[in-house]
């Protein structure tokens, strides 16, 4: 009995009782550490936003972009609650705006490609949320207000592009961002993604 007692239980009772005085002298430090890594110190934007290429060389040989906005959050949101937000990221003066405006590349001066129309996805967003899709005066630029998106979801806006050159099925990826005619980081940096 004592071999047992030497070789087996001391050393059990001794990891037991070890680990119990570690773990409740880590519970002593639970304020500090929730100070010291605040989560609620760090406000996110809710939304993200991303851009899908491609060629539908069935229907036409021009650009169709899918642009898709997600909601990462569990609420609600419409331009006032999202301008809220903003303000409590960069403070109550802030001269962003929940507005996502997409400029067109140039090169040389002239824009790449044509736009030819831009539209929400009804039937995509209905029971979601709503986007509003304008084209402005010089069919230059694209802007898309959130004008309500549900918790956890994902609304679409549709933009034609044509002329532009060598597009093909093959060529133009949903992966990748190379082929749309506009800023992406400036497309990014607007939905603070």
């Amino acid at each position: 009995m004592s071999w047992w007692r030497e070789k087996i239980l001391t050393p059990v009772a001794v990891n037991l009782i070890t680990a119990a005085a570690i773990f409740l002298v880590s519970l002593t430090f639970t304020p500090v550490r929730n100070w010291v890594f605040d989560r609620n110190r760090y406000v996110e934007y809710p939304l993200f936003c991303t851009a899908e290429p491609y060629v539908d060389e069935t229907i036409d040989t021009r650009l169709h972009i899918d642009f898709l906005v997600t909601n990462k959050s569990d609420k609600d949101y419409d331009p006032e609650a999202l301008m809220e937000k903003l303000q409590e990221i960069f403070g109550p003066e802030t001269a962003w705006s929940p507005l996502i405006i997409l400029k067109r590349k140039s090169i040389g001066g002239s824009r790449i490609g044509e736009l030819v129309s831009a539209e929400q996805d009804e039937a995509f967003n209905r029971g979601k949320g709503e986007l509003v899709v304008k084209l402005d005066q010089s069919n230059a630029n694209v802007t898309i207000e959130v004008r309500s998106i549900s918790e956890r979801t994902v609304l679409r806006a549709h933009i034609l592009v044509d002329g532009i050159e060598g597009l093909s099925r093959k060529a133009t990826d949903r992966r990748t961002n190379t082929q749309i005619p506009f800023y992406v980081k400036e497309l990014e940096d607007k939905c603070f993604s």
